[in-house]
């Protein structure tokens, strides 16, 4: 399951996401956006977890929440034309 993570905070890392959501099952990756020119992140990241059960779990525990000072966006990604490969992070 591919989750959204908006609003994070500007000091936010990978290692802080990632075990933010291992708190309710095994993440697969983590990732954040970031800027290619300052390198600093740009306040959204993707998750993928294993099982859609512990993936929804997230969701609904994490959205709205605060974290970092900042409350939480947390929804999970829609696939683009029903592509099965969406859930790959290069």
């Amino acid at each position: 399951m591919t989750i959204i993570v908006s609003n994070l905070a500007d000091d936010i890392t990978e290692n802080s996401l990632h075990e933010l959501f291992a708190a309710y099952g095994n993440v697969t990756a983590s990732r954040l956006a970031m800027d290619p020119i300052t390198g600093n992140p740009q306040g959204f990241g993707i998750v993928i977890m294993d099982d859609v059960t512990e993936g929804n779990l997230a969701v609904k525990q994490l959205n709205n929440q605060p974290y970092m000072q900042k409350n939480l966006l947390v929804t999970e990604a829609a696939l683009r034309n029903n592509n099965p490969t969406a859930d790959r992070i290069y």
